[in-house]
């Protein structure tokens, strides 16, 4: 047996806005919206803004054509971050009720605007301080498939919402570099993550985006990087705790997650609908 050091990742951070107003309908065009919600732990509550997936950047250069053609507008709101620090996997699918309440909060007080198709993805981590808990890989998972679950039921006025998940993996951490039990748990939930969403009938809705040597540079490639232990966080990527992601960090992530939503092809399979 081994002793498993543990590390809560708490932490309060401000959060980005969570709604804006929708434009109003002049029966010209017909505006589908796209945001990004945010659900997980502190990884998540303290992503800086300015280093979250830019949707301008991914979804403009690619509809400026069907603008013209088909007199579509595609309306990027403010992401919606509600992630908390220290929470676990059995606390997400209340997180994500969270964000469908905002949203429904939206439409309430947009009542006078045009509604269109919306798009919804959801960017989400959560996972380490379940190990640091001591909560076994399988409940932990089951977990993770109820908040999986809980994206996707249809819910009122949810039902003509297009949603998708981008879930970002357990990583290793510098405060693990000798703590080698911990670092073949957080492998284990890591493979069993990916099994669940395998299997799950949404997974082809569903990224999942394996960073357990992400922030290991070099170290991450070599013969038993995982296995023997030789994938060694790099510091530049953390702050000064050895826990919590640095910048150069949370650009990694940025870039990941573009790329998802990039592969995902979301834009091009709405306007081939509308």
């Amino acid at each position: 047996t081994c002793t498993m050091r543990t590390q809560s990742k708490k932490n309060n951070t401000e959060r980005v806005p969570s709604s804006t107003a929708l434009p109003k309908n002049d029966n010209h065009h017909n505006y589908t919206t796209v945001q990004i919600a945010l659900v997980g732990d502190s990884d998540i509550s303290r992503w800086p803004s300015s280093l979250l997936p830019d949707l301008d950047k991914i979804c403009l250069p690619n509809i400026s054509n069907d603008i013209e053609q088909n007199h579509t507008h595609h309306l990027i709101l403010p992401p919606i971050n509600v992630g908390v620090s220290g929470a676990t996997l059995d606390e997400v699918p209340s997180q994500i009720q969270t964000v469908y309440d905002r949203l429904d909060q939206m439409n309430r007080d947009n009542s006078n605007t045009t509604e269109g198709p919306h798009i919804l993805i959801f960017v989400a981590c959560a996972g380490e301080n379940d190990v640091s808990s001591g909560v076994s890989i399988e409940k932990a998972t089951l977990h993770f498939e109820k908040s999986i679950d809980s994206i996707f039921l249809d819910q009122g006025n949810e039902k003509n919402m297009e949603r998708r998940l981008i879930f970002i993996s357990p990583k290793l951490e510098p405060w693990l570099t000798h703590d080698f039990c911990s670092r073949k748990i957080y492998h284990k939930l890591t493979k069993s993550m990916n099994r669940a969403i395998n299997r799950n009938l949404h997974a082809s809705l569903i990224r999942y985006i394996d960073c357990l040597t992400m922030f290991c540079g070099e170290s991450a490639n070599v013969p038993g990087a995982i296995q023997g232990n030789r994938a060694m966080p790099e510091q530049r990527f953390f702050n000064d705790d050895g826990l919590h992601l640095s910048e150069e960090g949370y650009a990694l992530w940025k870039d990941a997650v573009e790329k998802c939503i990039i592969d995902m092809n979301l834009l091009s399979n709405r306007r081939e609908q509308l």
